[in-house]
C-alpha cells in the first residue's frame, strides 16, 4: 500500500502537467531529500538550512516534476 496522495497533490499534477514551474514551501520542508532523489536536476539540498530548494526549474521532465511532488510527505513542493 503506498501513501496517499498529500493535501492539494492533485492539483499540483494538474498544474505539471500544464508546465507550471516548482517551488519549494521551505516552512514546510522537513529536509528528507526524496524530491532530490527523484528529480535530481531540478531540486538540490541547502546544506546550511538543510532544506530542499528548486536550483533549475526546468531541469527535469513534467512526469518526474510529478513524482517529485507525490514523493514529499509533507507536500512542500508545488508547482504553477
Amino acid at each position: 500500500a503506498g501513501v496517499p496522495c498529500p493535501a492539494g497533490g492533485a492539483q499540483d499534477l494538474q498544474q505539471v502537467a500544464s508546465g507550471g514551474k516548482p517551488s519549494i514551501i521551505a516552512a514546510k520542508c522537513v529536509g528528507c531529500g526524496k524530491c532530490v532523489k527523484v528529480a535530481p536536476r531540478t531540486f538540490a539540498m541547502n546544506a546550511k538550512t538543510e532544506k530542499a530548494y528548486v536550483k533549475n526549474a526546468t531541469g527535469d521532465a513534467a512526469a518526474t516534476l510529478a513524482k517529485a511532488a507525490k514523493a514529499c510527505p509533507t507536500a512542500a513542493i508545488r508547482i504553477g
